[in-house]
């Protein structure tokens, strides 16, 4: 201990603060030297003016040296304090994307259910179209055979229609011929004794000169000035087929075999 305390250098470092203040608040080393004895009243007992001059050199570089560290010190507390900083926010970043990572997992493995829901209620809709595709060409395949059948049994009504119709035609032909020179005589008998009104005359003249039948192919004839038309009972119901102004016995016929045809494809299509 003694030692020490007589050692003028680690006397200068023990008061280094003191020493240095005085120092750098000085001139020149006398002045330093002035101020530090009355500070210091052991400092001219240890060392003497020249030691101290030159320990004080010393001690100079020594205390630029300690600035130095403390400063690079102070700068690193520094980066150190800004790296830690930097650390919690990365540290908060790490943890929001822990936690959207979290919540993405757990809205995927919604979506994931969702759609495993969804290809379980696809395959029961395509299994039920499955099933209902195979109905669907079981029904195709009977319509199909009914259509087939009905086609077939309309071609044998036609072909009898046809064996029956042709002579029931040249029969009523033959029959209205004789049924129109019937009605020549009758309408020149007729014409003699009518009266009544012009509109009447000259009815009853276009009548005369049309030489118009009373029934032609079974059905009726009708004048209502100025129109003709034809009609019968068929199934219980009147049925009217409308001519025209003038009388055409080959137009009268054609339109009769037209409404006989319609009615007969009418009462098939029932049928089938």
């Amino acid at each position: 201990m003694n030692s020490t305390k007589n050692d003028p250098f680690q006397f200068m470092l023990s008061n280094i603060e003191i020493i240095m203040i005085a120092i750098n608040n000085s001139k020149t080393s006398n002045e330093a030297w002035t101020k530090l004895s009355s500070q210091l009243s052991n400092l001219k007992k240890i060392m003497k003016f020249n030691t101290f001059k030159v320990y004080s050199k010393i001690l100079i570089k020594i205390s630029f040296l300690i600035k130095d560290y403390n400063n690079r010190i102070m700068e690193f507390e520094m980066e150190r304090s800004m790296f830690l900083k930097d650390i919690d926010e990365i540290m908060v970043q790490k943890s929001n994307l822990k936690q959207q990572l979290a919540n993405a997992v757990h809205i995927e493995e919604k979506y994931l259910r969702t759609i495993d829901k969804v290809k379980h209620e696809l395959d029961k809709v395509r299994h039920e179209l499955d099933k209902k595709n195979v109905e669907f060409s079981k029904i195709k395949e009977e319509l199909d055979k009914v259509r087939h059948n009905c086609q077939e049994k309309f071609d044998d009504a036609l072909k009898e229609n046809d064996d029956i119709s042709l002579p029931t035609i040249k029969v009523r032909q033959k029959l209205d011929k004789g049924t129109i020179e019937k009605s020549r005589i009758k309408e020149n008998c007729v014409k003699k004794n009518r009266k009544g009104s012009k509109t009447s005359e000259s009815n009853n003249t276009a009548m005369e000169k049309n030489i118009v039948p009373k029934r032609i192919n079974g059905w009726g004839v009708q004048f209502k000035w100025p129109y003709y038309r034809l009609f019968k009972k068929i199934h219980g119901k009147v049925r009217w087929i409308y001519v025209g102004k003038k009388w055409n016995e080959d137009f009268v016929v054609k339109k009769i075999e037209e409404f006989q045809w319609k009615l007969m494809e009418s009462n098939n299509e029932k049928k089938c």
